[in-house]
């Protein structure tokens, strides 16, 4: 069970699953800036654009209770439309 999962569960306080979050934030940081100085002129141009575009990718970080980390809602709105059009 993943920190986002024990923390909709109750079992870690909105702390810690802060401090775990800002932790991953920061490797993922580390290495897009690494990448996007890598020789890979592919690899480091698709980093580069995530460094300018990093924030938004952070966005449920800011308020996980109001935004949830994944789209699995959305989809299972959605399901019975879809499957009404087939």
């Amino acid at each position: 069970m993943n920190a986002y999962h024990k923390w909709l569960a109750g079992q870690v306080d909105d702390s810690h699953y802060r401090i775990r979050l800002a932790r991953i934030r920061g490797r993922c940081h580390h290495w897009l800036i690494e990448g996007a100085a890598c020789e890979q002129d592919k690899t480091a141009n698709s980093c580069a654009l995530w460094l300018k575009q990093e924030a938004m990718f952070w966005t449920f970080s800011r308020d996980p209770a109001l935004i949830p980390l994944t789209n699995n809602q959305a989809e299972r709105d959605l399901r019975p439309y879809v499957i009404w059009r087939k």
